[in-house]
Formats: C-alpha cells, sequence, structure tokens
C-alpha cells in the first residue's frame, strides 16, 4: 500500500473506503468503496471531499488489510447467542444480539485485546440485559492493515470468545411478569420464593382483567406472607399495593418511606408531579397564616406546607368547583379564586377541566362525570373555585436534597 497525490492517482485502486459526510442531508456515507478504479471524473469529488492524498492497494503487500481482518476476526469474537454484520463497513464489523437475554463479557480478555492497540473492541458494559437485535459491540484494526504477525497475536487471544449472552437465571426470587389476559398468578407461589419481584406485571392487561388479576395476586401475597418489591408507572398500583414507597428519577431515590406520608405529604416538587399534584407555583414568601405565590395569590397556609418549600402544590381533585346555588362551607371558603373554563376533558367516570385565572394562570381541575353533568358546565363559563387548604403541600425544588440510598 503507498499513498500517492491526486494527479498520479488515476487508473489506481483504492486501498480503503473514503466516507462522505453531507451536513445538507443530514447523512453519512460511502463516497468510493475499497477496489474502486480511480477515473478523471472522481478527482473532483475526491478534491471536494477535502482529499489532496489516497493510499492505492498494490496487490503484492505482506500487510492484511483492515476488511480482511475484520472477516477472519469476527467469528471468534462472537460468543453465544451473538451475531455479526456479513461484510464490514469501512473496516468495521457490529455484533448484536439474538435473543432478549443477558450480555456477559469477559472483562480482562477484553482489556487484553485492546491493549494490543491496533484492535478496537468496544462493548457494551457486562451484565447488561438486551433484546433482539441490541448492538453490543463492534470490531475494528486502527490502521488500514496490520501485519500478519499481529492478527496471529490477536487470533490467539480469541481462542475463547470474550462476549456472550446468557439466559437470566432465577434462585429464590420469582420475576412475574403476566403476558396474558387470563393466566394466574398463583403459580408463583409454587416455589415459596423468598421474595417476590412484580416488574410492571399488569402493563400488558386490559382494565378489567388488570383489576382482577390484581385483587388475587393482593390476597395470594397476604395468604403466603411473601415480602413483595412492585416496580411500577401506576401511582393507584403503587398506592394499592405499597406499605413502603420509593420513588426514583434518572435513576437516583428521590423519596423513601411509609406510603401514606410521601402520598399525602411529598417533600421534592418531582415527586409530587410523579403522584398527581399537577398544579404547581413558586413560593414568593410568608404573611402570617398565609403564603404568597410568585403569581400575586395569597392562600391560607396548610398544614403539610413547609416554610423551607420552594413550591406550593395541589392535586387536581383537591380543587373544588363552588355552586352558586348552595351557600359555602367552611372548610370551602379559603382560597376562593374566579376563573374562566377553557376546556373540558372527558375521562370516562370523571372529567378534567382547564381553567384560567385572571393573572394568565392555568389550573386543572378533576371532578366526577356525574356533578360534571348535574353542574351543566360550559367552555368559557366563569367559576369560582377553591383550593382546599387540606390539599395544598409544599415542596422542595431540588429532586435530590432528600435522597437516599435503598
Amino acid at each position: 500500500m503507498k499513498k500517492l497525490s491526486l494527479k498520479h492517482a488515476m487508473g489506481e485502486i483504492l486501498a480503503h473506503d473514503i466516507t462522505e459526510v453531507n451536513p445538507q442531508q443530514g447523512c453519512k456515507g460511502v463516497a468510493f468503496r475499497r477496489g474502486h478504479v480511480i477515473q478523471a471524473r472522481d478527482l473532483e469529488v475526491l478534491r471536494n471531499l477535502g482529499k489532496r492524498h489516497i493510499y492505492v492497494w498494490e496487490g503484492s503487500e505482506p500487510e492484511v488489510h483492515e476488511d480482511d481482518a475484520a472477516r477472519i476476526l469476527a467469528p471468534p469474537i462472537a460468543g453465544q447467542n451473538i451475531r455479526y454484520d456479513a461484510e464490514p463497513r469501512e473496516g468495521k464489523v457490529g455484533f448484536y444480539a439474538t435473543c432478549a437475554r443477558i450480555f456477559k463479557v469477559d472483562v480482562e480478555h477484553l482489556e487484553r485485546i485492546n491493549a494490543l492497540s491496533i484492535p478496537s473492541l468496544p462493548t457494551i458494559h457486562t451484565n447488561f440485559p438486551v433484546r433482539e437485535g441490541k448492538q453490543v459491540a463492534a470490531f475494528r484494526i486502527i490502521p488500514l492493515s496490520c501485519t500478519a504477525e499481529m492478527l496471529a497475536r490477536i487470533e490467539a487471544e480469541l481462542k475463547r470468545p470474550p462476549t456472550q449472552i446468557k439466559p437470566y437465571v432465577c434462585g429464590k426470587t420469582t420475576l412475574l411478569k403476566m403476558l396474558s389476559g387470563r393466566c394466574s398468578p398463583d403459580w408463583a407461589f409454587a416455589s415459596r420464593p423468598a421474595l417476590l419481584l412484580l416488574d410492571e406485571p399488569f402493563s400488558a392487561l386490559d382494565q378489567g382483567v388488570r383489576e382482577e388479576m390484581r385483587d388475587i395476586l393482593i390476597t395470594l401475597v397476604d395468604e403466603f406472607q411473601t415480602p413483595a418489591l412492585l416496580v411500577t408507572h401506576d401511582r393507584e398500583e403503587a398506592c394499592v399495593f405499597g406499605e413502603h414507597m420509593v420513588v426514583m428519577h434518572d435513576g437516583r431515590v428521590l423519596e423513601s418511606g411509609v406510603l401514606e406520608q410521601i402520598y399525602h405529604a411529598p417533600v421534592c416538587l418531582e415527586t409530587a408531579r410523579m403522584l398527581g399534584f399537577d398544579n404547581a407555583w413558586w413560593i414568593a414568601g410568608y404573611e402570617e397564616s398565609q403564603v404568597m405565590l410568585e403569581n400575586g395569590w395569597k392562600v391560607k397556609s396548610a398544614e403539610n406546607s413547609r416554610t423551607d418549600a420552594t413550591h406550593l402544590c395541589i392535586r387536581p381533585e383537591d380543587v373544588m368547583i363552588l355552586r352558586p346555588d348552595r351557600p359555602l362551607r367552611h372548610r370551602v371558603r379559603d382560597n376562593v379564586i374566579s376563573v374562566i373554563l377553557r376546556r373540558i376533558h372527558p375521562r370516562g367516570r370523571h372529567y378534567k377541566l382547564v381553567v384560567e385565572a385572571s393573572s394568565k394562570q392555568y389550573l386543572d381541575i378533576d371532578i366526577p362525570a356525574h356533578a360534571f353533568r348535574v353542574m351543566g358546565l360550559q367552555q368559557g363559563q366563569t367559576l369560582n373555585i377553591s383550593l382546599k387548604s387540606h390539599g395544598l403541600v409544599g415542596c422542595r425544588n431540588n429532586p435530590y436534597l432528600h435522597s437516599e440510598e435503598i
């Protein structure tokens, strides 16, 4: 392989792929492939790609080309349940999972291979769960070619594959994932597990079957006295199952503790939003028994509000619409605000209403469907609402101020 200037390159055989990046089309691809015989029309294209010299293949070189090295080394790299590209692209070959299991890599073995400098074999982390088709590794040699001796050294390190994908292994912990509507969960207790891991077990079920399976599972957990760990994005499920709640965000624990305490009085703003406190306002300060909000409102301080809070939050179901035909009860006389009903969203058993206050502040309200029909609410209607003081909760904006390890 030798280096030539473009003016001497006509008729020569290109020794490597040449990549073209097109910013206008937002794509990257191969402009010329290895083995291409350079023609006069190619010279201007190569100049536009920033090439002033190219490498050409003479055919008598003792070195092994990067594509040939990738073809030779891909099979011994790929272990159990791993496939690889049929042909290298620009000297690189990718490796992919053939099933949904756990990716394993011998880290020390991998480090020895990469320590040879010529080969480059990056992988994803060991013990990483993968789905079918997930790319787990890639391989290439760094220069355009390597010596036969170096290729032999790499092959010697690959007598045993450094990567493989292995099946999940469950010991005394039972993982329950219900995929069909009419399977009974009692089989999960057959081995009397020390822990039952519930990984979103009802996510694939329709509403009626979900509630039926949930009741059965709760009964079995109580009957066998089996500790259960439920992973869910459904706050209703968390409240039905849980006694102790752990709230996580971006891989970190925001809060953990007794479910009742966290559900009704979360400390962190992110926790509050996850648990349905959809209305939140910045706190500007405190004045006697009132909380002053940044939008100018003054509301009666709730028992749950904290003097170190940055936001005051309330759930949509704790915002009450006042009926003009009924006298105000004592508990709704505070925090009365005049609003305009802007949007109405049916939700089956309840309605979600979006209302606008005078300062372009929008609030969400949830009311039962029967109450919506009785009140005859219409879009554009002016309403008086009350922020129930017992539903107002003060939260901190810093999501990790109270984080802890499980």
